[in-house]
This record gives structure tokens, C-alpha cells and sequence, in this order.
């Protein structure tokens, strides 16, 4: 099942903040597809790149509520993605190291 709004909006904060490299609290597109990557979700990088383009801003980047958007819209199955998160954030604090 889909996530509320709320539920959504507090995931997207978490993961764009583990996956946001330069610490500007928004996702480059670089950014999006290795958080993609680092999920167990199958998404082709193509469709991937449509959907960022679909959501980000006019600016290029996706901050917090446009990510959360594609969290509620797509309906991923987030559960999955969030039992990945230790692992994400485990994974970008040592390439950070």
C-alpha cells in the first residue's frame, strides 16, 4: 500500500538528506540515480531520468516535497526502500570517510 502524505514527506527528508552529496538539501540528478541504484528497486535509468525530470524544479534539482511527490505518486513500495536506509546512509558516511 501507498504512503500518506505525512509518511511520505518524512521518508523523502531522510533520504534526500542520506543521498545529498554536496549538502545543498536537494537531489542532483547524479544524486538520484545512485539513490535509486542503492535500492533493490529495478528502474532503468531511462525511466529514472523521466521521472526526475517530471518532478524536479525548473532549477534542476528535486528538494524534499518533490521527492515526497514522487514517493506518493509512483507508490513505491517504500517499506523495501526504508529496510535499505541503514545500509544507504552506512554506505555514504564511509565513501564520505
Amino acid at each position: 500500500s501507498g504512503l500518506t502524505a505525512g509518511e511520505a514527506g518524512v521518508e523523502a527528508m531522510f533520504l534526500v538528506h542520506a543521498n545529498d552529496e554536496n549538502g545543498d538539501e536537494e537531489l542532483e540528478i547524479h544524486e538520484f540515480l545512485a539513490l535509486l541504484k542503492s535500492t533493490p528497486m529495478k528502474i532503468r535509468q531511462h525511466d529514472a531520468m523521466n521521472m526526475f525530470s517530471e518532478l524536479a524544479g525548473p532549477d534542476g534539482t528535486m528538494d524534499e516535497s518533490e521527492f515526497s511527490e514522487l514517493l506518493t505518486f509512483y507508490k513505491f513500495n517504500t517499506r523495501d526502500l526504508l529496510a535499505e536506509v541503514p545500509n544507504l546512509v552506512s554506505n555514504l558516511m564511509s565513501s564520505r570517510a
